[in-house]
């Protein structure tokens, strides 16, 4: 399974997954946090990105999550926002 941490901040998370992906992919706005979760967290591959454009081509995981984010963007881009973890998602996949 191919996973992928949308505002993944500064990888606090992916300690904790260690393992359970076969691959683990984060991206975030701030291109100083993703230098910090690069240091920490080896395993996983970090890219500075915008929560309305997602660097990775369509159906590229089968997981996207974002966990303590949504509540950063705005409410008018809430829809986007989904969108946007829905398109990088392969069907059948899981956007949460």
């Amino acid at each position: 399974v191919r996973a992928l941490d949308v505002g993944c901040g500064v990888g606090s998370l992916h300690p904790y997954l260690e393992g359970v992906f076969e691959r683990l992919d984060g991206c975030d706005v701030s291109e100083e946090s993703i230098l910090r979760a690069g240091q920490v967290n080896p395993g996983v591959t970090y890219r500075a990105c915008t929560t309305l454009s997602l660097p990775y081509e369509d159906g590229a995981f089968d997981l996207a999550f974002a966990s303590c984010v949504v509540h950063h963007v705005p409410p008018v881009s809430w829809l986007d926002f989904f969108r946007e973890m829905r398109r990088v998602v392969r069907s059948g996949g899981v956007a949460c």
